[in-house]
């Protein structure tokens, strides 16, 4: 007796399988983008997350009042394409009308931003991860004088401040401006103080000086980076002098 064997599929039926029910379509792809402005940021300041939204024309639905969450890696030690797995989306609003967003965001340190949009069965439209998109933040240096006028022959006492804190290196460096440009004329070691970094500066002035504080790139810590940064110019006036 022969063994069992499965009847062919009829032609007919094969074909009703294979072919899409009427009315069923294909999810909409969707793409979604991310920017921050201003980048680098002076830390205490704050940042604007912006980007859109886009989707083929005819799916409004897909771009127009969706929700868009935002994450970020703040330890900024994961591979620029991976979104962080162990730090969540949290949502942050919402598209306008075309598919544009905006949300203001606070920045203690440099880190990694995406964005993105969840799926959404009820309107056939997919889901989308933005790239990475990395920010730099800058040191905040204040620049304070004991008093802006001095006698002639005398000296400014200034004082010199960063946040978020020293790091690595820790000095601190007085510059003047001479024909438009800064040049550096005096550096200085903060005390063994991390939070409070800080120094004075006797400097003799002999005529008007525009002078600034400066901070080179530091760690500040284990796990952050901050860039140069410098502090409003202040002049200096003398007494009496030119």
């Amino acid at each position: 007796m022969a063994g069992n064997r499965v009847a062919p599929i009829p032609a007919l039926l094969l074909l009703f399988w294979t072919t899409p029910m009427a009315g069923a379509s294909e999810s909409v792809p969707r793409t979604i983008s991310i920017q921050a402005m201003p980048n680098p940021v002076t830390y205490g300041q704050p940042i604007v997350l912006s980007g859109s939204v886009e989707a083929p024309e005819g799916a409004p639905n897909c771009v127009s009042n969706v929700e868009v969450a935002i994450a970020f890696d703040e330890y900024d030690d994961l591979p620029e394409t991976d979104p962080p797995s162990r730090t969540p989306f949290k949502v942050r609003g919402r598209t306008a009308g075309d598919g544009s967003y905006s949300f203001t965001q606070d920045l203690p340190r440099a880190g990694t931003f995406w964005a993105k949009v969840a799926e959404d069965p009820a309107n056939g439209c997919e889901a989308a991860v933005s790239q990475s998109h990395f920010v730099e933040v800058r040191s905040l240096v204040v620049l304070k004088a004991k008093r802006e006028t001095v006698r002639e022959g005398g000296a400014a006492r200034l004082r010199v401040r960063v946040w978020p804190s020293c790091g690595l290196p820790r000095k601190i460096f007085l510059e003047k401006r001479v024909k438009g440009d800064f040049v550096r004329i005096a550096g200085k070691q903060p005390p063994n103080d991390y939070d409070r970094c800080r120094v004075v500066f006797r400097q003799p002035i002999s005529r008007r000086t525009v002078v600034r504080g400066m901070t080179p790139s530091r760690g500040g810590g284990f796990c952050c980076f901050y860039k140069r940064g410098w502090s409003e110019p202040l002049t200096i006036d003398v007494r009496g002098g030119r």
